[in-house]
């Protein structure tokens, strides 16, 4: 008949707790019930076991065989120089028949060392040497240890972080410490001591019981190690069960580590079940810069609810499968390397199923030079389609992780980090359109810091986002996020003027040939510096240095057409063909790269009464900036209601309008007043080629945000209006209660032409509608 016992001293949390459950199973499958299974509920470990609660105790006290847990090669193992002996002589001396593995062990080891006797640790090739000796010479049941421990090949050995390095941190050496919590619960003959049980009670059910050690454990239960603030009063001696750290290293031996060569490399790579580079994001216990010289590495520890058996937990172990989908690889897949990356895998299903979580764990120097094993949070697999849109930076992110291990790597490259770290994992844990969204600022934040430092330059790439999930899964539904989201796209892509990219008033970037970003070279950094519009935090003053920019821009690219122009004209003139003189007058303007990316007028209104956050948008603008993805689905489907009319404002600002009108370009402008002339929703002038410059002492007006210079403004757009035979029918006074600043800004960014429609019906309403009932409508705002 098989039982249920409940673990309760066996929990996910320490990571001695979880070595604990790894190592009942372990040692109860392969010494006494092969059938036995395991699976985690409630946060404790559960067995299906024909044992009954009191033959488990039974199992350890009296059969139990202790693995050959030791290290020759360690200075403090009891090999060398005679340091630290007395546990090995007293495993040699013993008679008891659960110690003969071990006996067999030593002897082994003694016959290795007969040769060769040590008189300091080895290193480099000789400890290669040594390991593969011994390797070759211990029984199958100490070469487990070993297998888990270190992984070999011919010249190098990589030694599994959850034994420190190679059994020992530091001064701490776990296997003879191994030996000495064995002599404490055990006789030379095998027969328990007197506190065994009661103490094998408290590790197994988390039984009450006094007696506890003042002997350190380690990394595993850090609370346990004593010191200031871990008890009452200023410090508090260690309390170690000697079970827990046996069990410890015990349940660590599943966690084999090896020796594989991938995709092609020339050189072999270590690899441990589920271990990573360490990675600051989804916690508070560790900072960016543990990630380069203070986290040793990563582990995450898996918890499933499906009773499973040894056979079964060990290929699962083995195969350690983790991740990542990788455009970089042919495959589709790559391993994942970091944190974040196990946590894509757990939001792409990276990894097999049957888990239901992981307990995360970093071995962090802590406590002057000692490493713990530190918890970090506990992650839940559940597939995240939000989490796609990573996929989209998987190389981006490689980079930037690799920026703590620089040398004093800056401050505001670190904070911009975590921020992106924690947003990966935020996103992947919990998934949701607002966390795209967090993603996507913390990306552009960090992106910006990059873009002003030469050194960062060097190691990272320019941004590049190319997956229209960056806008389906991000689209917001609340209607001030909404603004927000529209207008930093419509600012991000606007069109390019000529061979200059709207990405170069962002950052100092070129396009490559193929398509991609590059930055530009340090010759070229002075001029592209000149352009940058987007280099300050305040997001109007931005977008008119980018206005002033672009315009510039605008005329050098005017004069050299010029010099060619003629030439064309005159030959095309030869050969019977005309030119569109409209075309050659149209100014580029101010408009969006597709149609769908351009804001609505219904996003502008928060913006005008400063209810908008501008540092967002001016977040959204600089990531969007870097997009070269096609228009989704959700734009096409956003727009459809604008253009049936449920979003127009009932009211426009009417220097706004002036604004709009003056900074779109002929061609666009001609096709809205033709539009409304032939939808019937308006009587615009019909003038069939004009030219509509912009004045440019509007910008020094209202960039002054006084009321009166914005009157001055608009009796200069008026005049500009009257001079190109457009004339407005309809006429609003002065903006009172609003920045002309802003309105000024908000004129630059881009819209649909819907909106364009909008406005120009509203200048030009039609004949048999009297100003005083278009007043009365409230066509523009006062």
């Amino acid at each position: 008949m098989n039982h249920e016992i409940r673990l309760n001293g066996c929990r996910p949390v320490p990571m001695a707790g979880y070595l604990k459950a790894m190592a009942v199973l372990r040692l109860l499958a392969e010494q006494r019930n092969p059938d036995v299974r395991g699976y985690w509920h409630q946060d404790v470990f559960c067995i299906q076991t024909e044992l009954s609660p009191d033959q488990l105790v039974d199992f350890f006290l009296r059969t139990y065989r202790p693995t050959p847990i030791m290290a020759p090669w360690n200075g403090g193992g009891g090999f060398i120089r005679g340091k630290n002996r007395e546990p090995v002589d007293w495993l040699r001396n013993t008679s008891g028949e659960r110690f003969r593995p071990y006996r067999d062990a030593l002897q082994a080891v003694d016959r290795v060392l007969a040769g060769t006797p040590l008189t300091d640790k080895p290193k480099d090739e000789d400890k290669v040497a040594l390991l593969a000796r011994l390797r070759a010479e211990l029984p199958d049941e100490a070469v487990e240890w070993l297998d888990a421990v270190a992984a070999i090949t011919a010249d190098r050995l990589g030694f599994a972080p959850i034994y420190g390095t190679g059994g020992n941190d530091g001064n701490f050496e776990f296997t003879n410490n191994f030996m000495q919590r064995l002599r404490e619960l055990f006789q030379p003959d095998g027969t328990p001591t007197d506190v065994a049980e009661r103490l094998l009670r408290a590790a197994l059910f988390e039984e009450p019981v006094n007696g506890l050690l003042n002997v350190s454990i380690g990394q595993f239960q850090p609370g346990q190690n004593g010191g200031p603030n871990a008890g009452p009063g200023f410090e508090a001696s260690r309390r170690v069960n000697p079970w827990d750290f046996i069990f410890s290293l015990e349940g660590g031996i599943l966690f084999s580590a090896a020796a594989a060569r991938k995709f092609g490399r020339q050189h072999t790579d270590f690899t441990y079940p589920f271990t990573v580079r360490a990675a600051s994001g989804g916690q508070g216990a560790m900072s960016v810069s543990d990630e380069g010289q203070k986290a040793r590495a990563e582990m995450w520890l898996p918890l499933w609810r499906r009773p499973a058996s040894l056979p079964e937990l060990e290929q699962f172990l083995q195969e350690g499968r983790a991740q990542v989908r990788s455009r970089l690889m042919s495959v589709g897949w790559r391993p994942a390397r970091t944190g974040v990356d196990f946590a894509r895998a757990c939001a792409e299903l990276g990894i097999d199923r049957g888990v239901d979580s992981f307990q995360r764990y970093a071995f962090l120097e802590r406590y002057g030079r000692m490493y713990y094993a530190v918890p970090l949070s506990r992650f839940h697999v559940r597939r995240r389609p939000e989490a796609d849109v990573l996929d989209d930076l998987d190389r981006w992110l490689a980079q930037v992780q690799s920026l703590p291990s620089i040398e004093e790597p800056p401050l505001s490259a670190l904070s911009a980090l975590r921020r992106v770290e924690d947003a990966v994992f935020d996103l992947c844990q919990h998934g949701g359109a607002h966390r795209v969204r967090e993603l996507i600022v913390a990306v552009a934040q960090l992106d910006r810091v990059v873009s002003r430092r030469a050194d960062l330059r060097k190691r990272v790439e320019p941004l590049a986002l190319a997956s229209q999930a960056w806008i389906e899964q991000a689209w917001p539904q609340d209607a001030r996020e909404q603004a927000e989201f529209s207008l930093g796209l419509a600012i991000g892509t606007m069109r390019d003027v000529g061979e200059i990219s709207h990405r170069e008033y962002f950052a100092p970037v070129v396009l490559h040939e193929r398509r991609t970003w590059q930055w530009v070279s340090d010759e070229e950094m002075p001029s592209a510096r000149v352009r940058l519009a987007f280099d300050s935090p305040d997001l109007v003053r931005c977008l008119l240095t980018l206005a002033e920019r672009r315009l510039l821009d605008e005329e050098r690219l005017r004069q050299r057409k010029d010099e060619s122009e003629g030439a064309q004209q005159d030959r095309k003139h030869q050969e019977g063909k005309s030119e569109d003189k409209s075309k050659l007058k149209s100014k580029i303007g101010f408009h969006s790269r597709r149609e769908p990316f351009a804001a609505r007028l219904e996003h502008l209104v928060p913006f005008w009464f400063g209810e908008t956050r501008d540092a967002r948008i001016l977040d959204y603008a600089w990531a969007f900036s870097a997009y070269r993805g096609d228009a989704p689905s959700v734009l096409h489907q956003d727009g459809a209601r604008d253009v049936r009319g449920e979003a127009t404002p009932a009211w426009i600002p009417y220097l706004y309008a002036l604004l709009r009108l003056t900074f779109t370009s002929e061609r666009e402008l001609r096709r809205a007043l033709e539009s409304v002339s032939r939808r019937d929703l308006g009587q615009p002038p019909a003038v069939e080629d004009f030219s509509l410059p912009v004045p440019r002492e509007v910008f020094a007006l209202l960039g002054a945000d006084r009321p009166a210079n914005a009157v001055r403004a608009r009796e200069v757009l008026e005049r500009r209006f009257l001079a190109s035979g457009l004339a407005p029918r309809h006429r609003g006074t002065d903006t009172i209660g609003l920045s002309p600043r802003r309105l000024l800004a908000s004129a630059i960014v881009p819209v649909q032409s819907r909106s364009l429609e909008v406005l120009a019906s509203r200048l030009w309403p039609k004949q048999d509608e009297s100003v005083e009932f278009a007043t009365k409508e409230t066509v523009f705002e006062s």
